[in-house]
């Protein structure tokens, strides 16, 4: 089971859009402001559990981070505000959904 983190880029690149801000300059600052925040938790968990538990986790998510924020910035240009939007506030409701799913599901189990 999962918790904390997560969630943040995407409400603040939103609210930040949602308010009438360039949508390619706030996704770059908030991906900017996620990458400081991402290497200071890498660094306080590497020094609190050591190199050796990050393994494969840490590739896999650096193999996956890379091509998401180019494509990323490339649908932010391509895609209307409004149905941005939209689309981003029902991924945040259907993932907000499926973790709660998960955890009522992982406490009957």
């Amino acid at each position: 089971m999962q918790s904390g983190g997560g969630g943040w880029g995407p409400i603040v690149s939103s609210t930040l859009v949602y308010r009438g801000n360039e949508p390619h300059r706030m996704l770059g600052t908030s991906a900017a402001a996620e990458f400081f925040v991402t290497v200071t938790i890498t660094v306080t968990f590497a020094g609190s559990f050591g190199l050796e538990s990050f393994g494969m986790a840490a590739l896999a998510l650096v193999i996956g981070g890379v091509p998401a924020a180019p494509l990323a910035a490339v649908l932010v240009k391509i895609i209307p505000r409004k149905p941005l939007m939209i689309a981003v506030g029902i991924l945040i409701v259907g993932l907000g959904l499926l973790g709660i799913y998960r955890f009522v599901f992982a406490l009957l189990a």
